[in-house]
């Protein structure tokens, strides 16, 4: 039954990394699509950090964006835990100008330290909130927003028995928004643009996150190491280049193509890749498992962050369909070692892709769409 003459007002709130970001745009693409069939007059706001990375991120899609500042709270002693309790305060007070400015309906936030100051004043506002976690645990902004939410959205029917008796009543397994949803059948011809052998393993290289450069340094003794029996597309994140090949891109080597970072190419590659390298955030595995693509997984270790990236890795080396490595240990001869054993295996490729399929929630972005606009999420505990 369509709803005539009413209007919705959504903030999308998420920061720090991709992952806290790129989601956002699947389900608010979702949203639109939702409001418009029903005739509700919906807007919607943006809300992110202030760094050069995510205004970039921000302003590719086209979505009114603000950004806030907001402070970390890190696991160990450092003298900036304290000087980020003055970002913390200015967070909270251009997040209360929004509320005074642009009260929202309902908020949207996929975590990151970026979103615990609008959570926290949603509350007083009484304004709904609706978060999502991707990880198997929670995040340490999920962890303290949780309680104050209206609903929990999971990647995963594991994360529900980490949770309090309290939040699990408002927890539903939605599966994770990948950005790429809608593009499987659309993909760039990467081949053309790139000028590669259609006719040789492409392999792609997700680097350029915050905490990437180990991957990035792997990537010219890979290359080599596979003696050009393959070609790769990297991504190596801005201002990176220099630890993959040397800076002068007319040097670099036939079959290797770096891009800072990926766009409209990514889904085309995913497509016509026989693998992806990269690390083990929940956002990458769902666009790889979008398009079931075998993963070389490299899970950021525990002195780098609070082991969500093992977790994942763990989770998908059991169901099949991804191959990991220790991020001290590995070397490019070890990764050349499993390409090639993969490429010459392919009914092992395949077992992989089918374990994928099994996996991947092809409606995450229209289940938390269906939240939002209805004010409805059932909670998977009684």
């Amino acid at each position: 039954m369509k709803q005539v003459g009413r209007t919705l007002r959504i903030w999308y709130v998420g920061g720090g990394t991709g992952g806290h970001i790129f989601p956002l745009f699947a389900v608010e693409r979702q949203v639109r699509a939702l409001c418009s069939a029903r005739t509700i007059s919906c807007t919607s706001l943006l809300i992110t950090g202030v760094t050069e990375r995510e205004r970039s991120w921000a302003s590719e899609y086209p979505i009114t964006s603000y950004h806030i500042h907001g402070g970390k709270l890190r696991r160990y002693v450092s003298l900036r835990n304290i000087t980020d309790l003055a970002l913390i305060a200015a967070g909270m007070f251009e997040s209360l100008l929004l509320f005074i400015f642009r009260r929202p309906d309902v908020i949207f936030s996929k975590g990151g330290y970026i979103s615990v100051p609008p959570l926290i004043l949603a509350r007083l506002f009484a304004v709904r909130t609706v978060l999502h976690e991707s990880d198997l645990t929670l995040g340490l902004a999920n962890r303290i927003c949780a309680p104050l939410a209206d609903t929990l959205c999971l990647n995963n029917p594991y994360t529900i028995g980490t949770l309090s008796p309290s939040v699990q009543k408002k927890a539903v397994v939605t599966g994770l928004a990948s950005r790429l949803e809608g593009e499987q059948q659309k993909p760039v011809d990467v081949f053309r643009r790139f000028s590669l052998d259609p006719a040789k393993p492409l392999v792609t290289v997700i680097g350029g996150s915050l905490g990437a450069r180990r991957i990035n340094e792997l990537i010219p003794d890979l290359f080599e190491a596979m003696e050009g029996s393959v070609q790769i597309v990297h991504q190596s994140g801005k201002g990176q280049k220099g630890m993959c090949f040397p800076e002068d891109e007319g040097s670099l080597p036939s079959g290797y193509v770096r891009l800072p970072f990926l766009t409209e190419e990514y889904a085309g590659l995913l497509k016509a890749s026989v693998c992806v390298i990269s690390r083990a955030g929940a956002s990458a595995i769902a666009d790889y498992l979008a398009f079931q693509v075998p993963m070389l997984l490299i899970p950021l270790p525990l002195s780098a962050s609070r082991g969500d990236q093992i977790k994942n890795a763990d989770l998908y080396e059991k169901a099949g369909c991804a191959l990991v490595f220790d991020n001290d240990t590995v070397s490019a001869s070890t990764l050349a070692q499993a390409v090639g054993t993969l490429i010459e295996n392919p009914a092992e490729l395949q077992k992989m892709r089918e374990s994928m399929k099994g996996l991947y929630r092809p409606n995450a972005s229209n289940a938390i769409a269906q939240i939002l606009v209805d004010g409805t999420g059932r909670s998977m505990v009684p």
